[in-house]
């Protein structure tokens, strides 16, 4: 199956990994001359998602209602 036929792949380049806008963040302490992690929280709002390659942003609404991967 040709990559264009492949409804589980990035439209435009064919990937077919997919990553999420960074939607956490490490709160951080300086202890004894190093920064060490005290918590990591999220952020809060919706989740975007882009091809992990060409970094297109999905629209998850419409692959989600099309049963493919569609790009905004």
């Amino acid at each position: 199956m040709a990559a264009s036929e492949d409804k589980a792949v990035c439209p435009r380049c064919g990937s077919r990994e997919f990553i999420t806008e960074p939607n956490s963040y490490d709160v951080l302490i300086f202890n004894s001359g190093k920064f060490e992690v005290k918590a990591t929280e999220m952020v809060s709002g919706q989740v975007k998602v882009f091809c992990r390659e060409c970094l297109s942003q999905v629209d998850e609404m419409a692959s989600s209602r099309e049963g493919r991967v569609v790009l905004k």
